[in-house]
């Protein structure tokens, strides 16, 4: 087993069994980031960072109320804060 950096963007560290392989399994994820399935890293929703293809960040896990699973809602106008 090696441990690696990985070639995708978001994976810090890899696990593969073979030295020549083009993608191992992420073991850890760069910031706002993190494993799902033992193989990709995706951002994370609801840590108040709008990043990747994140359109809102509120927060919270409410449905409907302009910012739901880090989409905005339709209809609704988010604001940013710089």
């Amino acid at each position: 087993m090696l441990i690696y950096k990985c070639p995708d963007s978001n994976c810090d560290e890899c696990l593969t069994y073979d030295s020549v392989a083009e993608r191992g399994v992420c073991t850890s994820c760069i910031t706002y980031y993190e494993v799902t399935n033992g193989l990709d890293c995706v951002e994370i929703c609801g840590d108040l960072n709008i990043i990747g293809s994140e359109t809102c960040e509120d927060g919270n896990s409410v449905d409907s109320d302009g910012c739901t699973d880090c989409s905005k809602d339709i209809g609704y106008d988010c604001p940013t804060i710089n």
